[in-house]
């Protein structure tokens, strides 16, 4: 079977854009959806699941518990992507958390970016982690546990 596009499979939302492309004729409020626009922001947070004390690796039903704690607190809308890590000595399943500013509950960027970096702390914590890092428009930060980093040197 052959990929089909939207259109050819008959999408409804497909077909009405579509006809209103061909009708030279672009949506707008008065059709039946709007556009929503806000600020621009993006943010990662990428962490690992796997406890180096013990050597235990966190669930994602684990992650999703925390995630969905802070994201009601904070309040916060965020994307869960599982990933693998690899590097030098190993490789671990973690995370890709990801925090746009959603239109649909906008807010400023400066407080978005607390707001990941309350998240990331939080995750931090939670899942009992040597270091985490993140992306913001700011740039690239790491938060390193130093109690957790402690008891593995020792």
């Amino acid at each position: 079977m052959k990929n089909q596009t939207p259109c050819e499979n008959g999408n409804p939302l497909a077909l009405y854009l579509l006809d209103k492309i061909r009708d030279d004729r672009l949506p707008s409020k008065t059709d039946d959806f709007t556009t929503t626009y806000a600020t621009r922001y993006q943010a990662q947070i990428f962490i690992g699941l796997k406890n180096r004390l013990t050597g235990k690796t966190a669930t994602y039903k684990t992650l999703h518990k925390y995630i969905t704690r802070a994201c009601k607190q904070l309040p916060l809308c965020v994307s869960v992507t599982p990933t693998i890590y690899i590097y030098p000595t190993g490789q671990e399943q973690g995370a890709i958390i990801g925090i746009i500013n959603y239109p649909r509950f906008p807010e400023s960027n400066s407080e978005l970016s607390k707001k990941v970096d309350i998240l990331a702390l939080q995750l931090l914590f939670d899942l009992k982690q040597c270091r985490i890092s993140y992306i913001t428009p700011a740039g690239v930060v790491m938060l390193s546990n130093s109690d957790q980093i402690k008891k593995l040197n020792t």
